[in-house]
């Protein structure tokens, strides 16, 4: 069994963003894609990404994230 990662705002943000982080959190996904990792995120997360993702952005990249999160 994999081991678990837990996801917060602050990686997914960076992620989208394409910050300086956001090369890690692409690995954290390829290998959980991959089957070696578990990458957990609760709603209180998922909830502060679109928020700050809407503020810092546009509703449209925040709706874009909820989108691809299932498939995530």
């Amino acid at each position: 069994m994999p081991g678990s990662k837990v996801v917060d705002s602050w990686a997914m943000v960076a992620w989208v963003q394409q910050e300086q982080a956001a090369p890690l959190v692409r690995q954290f996904l390829l290998d959980a894609d991959a089957g070696n990792i578990e990458l957990l995120m609760s709603w209180y997360n998922v909830a502060e990404t679109f928020y700050t993702l809407a503020k810092r952005n546009s509703p449209k990249i925040a709706e874009e994230f909820l989108s691809r999160l299932q498939s995530l």
